[in-house]
């Protein structure tokens, strides 16, 4: 009996997992698929293009000095510790980790060039992970110093590639034999480091290679990509190692230190109760990822979150990974107060573009915040006045500038698409860009801002249109749930349990809940800054963490008697003294 049918045979009366499968297109064989992923769903790294060639000239480098430049967020972390693992496992002795700065632009500009340069000036190879598709500029450079340059990359390329030595990147202009395309730059580096490792490492070396998945997998987490195909065996392989950490000590020390970063990590989360349930995906993208990027989007720097993967000393790395803990709670407070001034100025399709008074590592945290609270994509910029202030209005920012932002989007917007359309007719407006489907960074001339805006609310408008024009908007694809749903809500949570991960690509359905505030028999804060709200109906228990973040949400904190509330979120269940009590879990207030 397959387990679909097994399912099936249980549940065959539950309406919420009816529900599901219509909105979610369920089949037999798609279910088995989702849930049966195996080593056979992985896509070997030679089918990327030019992957034979890149092996090739870095073992013609075989020995020398190689400095890798990566990005600097949480897949740039963990792709760039994955090649310096790597090449210390297949036995180079002399490689260096350049921890990027925001203040030198992303990925392999001229100035981190020099800027890396400066730590390994007589450095004959550059490796780059997570960037380097579009780093005309800076190879051409390093290319000019004579330095070899080998890319790895998965953000789109141009049909004119920077002058590298090779280019591997499954986006790119060229790559029309890799079968997936939405594999992050972890995922890169590791296919490379591993084909490398298959054709000259010794039987240990390919074990200590192959071991290095964990990484790639927590930078297919950090990284939004879809959790289809190959991911999904990637990320549930890279959950169960996180349960089960191990690591063979007989490896150099080199080698060892990103697992002990990545232990004293866990470590961590688990001294601030965050690993009482245990290790799951959740684990990644709400702990893990956010504490990698921190360091950037608060002090402008990855090497905070660099050097607790870099220490041979692994209380050390423990010391760096609590200090890590500690920027990013500074940075939730902050992106956190960002968010409610900018839910609160919100005017739909006039906020789709907004003006922060912060550094450039929390626009993207806004525009997460924006995209999730109102289902539109969004795009925030960062003009620091005072980096004390929320908002900066249109009238003032400057001529003159730069100003650097983020966007997020929900699924049913492509970003990378839309700005490609608003790069190509105005390309005066852009210094730089770059993304995918769900995210998007940029910088812009100040002087171009409203036009910027114009253009983002064309494009979303268009989209809309043709959404709607589908049938595909988010109203028909939600689970209205009722009351009297109460008793479906554990075999529902069993049967979407069976098909984690959920992520970009295959994410959560959401469910909508009503309440009528009269009938609540208890409001009640929660937290140790009361940050939460629990609502007790009497049938369901419905919890909204950090609710001050959440728009709207002053209809529930000040809304009359007898007056109606609708969420979306996701159901679950809490178990206490043998008693099973439905959740529901907001994530938004309609």
């Amino acid at each position: 009996m397959s387990s679909w049918t097994a399912f099936r045979k249980m549940y065959m009366t539950n309406r919420l997992i009816d529900e599901f499968n219509r909105i979610t297109g369920m089949t037999a064989d798609r279910y088995d698929r989702l849930t049966n992923s195996t080593i056979t769903d992985w896509h070997d790294g030679s089918l990327l293009h030019r992957a034979q060639e890149w092996v090739d000239c870095l073992h013609e480098q075989r020995g020398k000095k190689i400095l890798i430049i990566p990005d600097y967020d949480s897949d740039g972390v963990m792709s760039g510790l994955i090649v310096y693992a790597s090449l210390y496992a297949l036995g180079w002795t002399d490689v260096h980790l350049y921890y990027p700065t925001m203040d030198t632009g992303y990925g392999l500009s001229v100035e981190s060039l020099n800027e890396a340069l400066k730590e390994m000036s007589d450095a004959d190879v550059i490796i780059t992970t997570d960037n380097g598709i579009k780093a005309y500029e800076g190879i051409a450079e390093a290319k000019r110093r004579g330095l070899v340059v080998l890319v790895t990359d998965h953000h789109p390329g141009a049909e004119d590639e920077p002058e590298a030595d090779v280019i591997v990147d499954p986006n790119s202009f060229y790559d029309d034999t890799y079968p997936f395309k939405a594999i992050c730059g972890g995922e890169v580096a590791y296919k490379l480091m591993s084909l490398y490792a298959k054709q000259h490492g010794s039987n240990q070396e390919r074990a200590w290679v192959n071991a290095l998945y964990p990484f790639a997998g927590i930078s297919a987490v950090a990284d939004m990509m879809d959790m289809l195909d190959e991911n999904r065996f990637l990320v549930k392989e890279t959950v169960s190692y996180l349960s089960n950490f191990y690591v063979d000590n007989s490896a150099p020390k080199e080698y060892l230190r990103p697992f002990k970063g990545l232990w004293a990590l866990l470590e961590e989360l688990k001294d601030n109760g965050k690993l009482k349930y245990g290790v799951d995906v959740d684990t990644i993208g709400f702990y893990i990822s956010p504490m990698l990027n921190a360091s950037r989007r608060v002090m402008s720097t990855s090497k905070y979150a660099f050097r607790v993967f870099m220490d041979d000393d692994v209380m050390r790395s423990r010391s760096y990974a609590r200090e890590l803990w500690a920027i990013n709670e500074h940075r939730k407070n902050r992106s956190n107060a960002l968010s409610q001034a900018a839910m609160a100025n919100w005017h739909g399709y006039d906020s789709l573009v907004t003006v922060i008074d912060a550094g450039v590592g929390y626009p993207g945290l806004v525009s997460g915040q924006l995209t999730g609270a109102f289902d539109l994509p969004t795009v925030v910029f960062s003009y620091e006045i005072t980096g004390d202030g929320l908002l900066v209005s249109d009238e003032s920012v400057l001529p003159g500038y730069v100003l650097h932002g983020s966007g997020r989007a929900p699924e049913w917007f492509h970003m990378g698409k839309a700005m490609t359309l608003i790069h190509s007719r105005n390309p005066e407006w852009f210094v730089s860009w770059g993304g995918h489907a769900g995210a998007l960074g940029c910088a812009i001339h100040s002087e171009y801002l409203h036009e910027f805006k114009i253009a983002l609310a064309h494009e979303v408008g268009r989209a809309e249109e043709k959404a709607r024009l589908n049938s595909t908007s988010s109203a028909v694809n939600v689970i209205d749930v009722h009351d009297s749903d109460a008793g479906l809500v554990p075999e529902y949570c069993g049967y979407v349990a069976s098909l984690e991960p959920f992520g970009q690509g295959f994410g959560r359905v959401p469910v909508k809940y009503s309440i009528e505030l009269g009938t609540l028999q208890a409001i009640k804060q929660m937290g140790a800054e009361r940050q939460h709200l629990k609502l007790a109906t009497g049938v369901f228990d419905v919890l909204i963490w950090n609710y001050q973040t959440k728009a709207h949400i002053e209809k529930v904190m000040s809304g009359q008697r007898g007056s109606i509330v609708e969420f979306t979120g996701t159901l679950g269940v809490n178990e206490w003294n043998g008693r099973v009590t439905p959740q529901f879990i907001v994530d938004s207030v309609l």
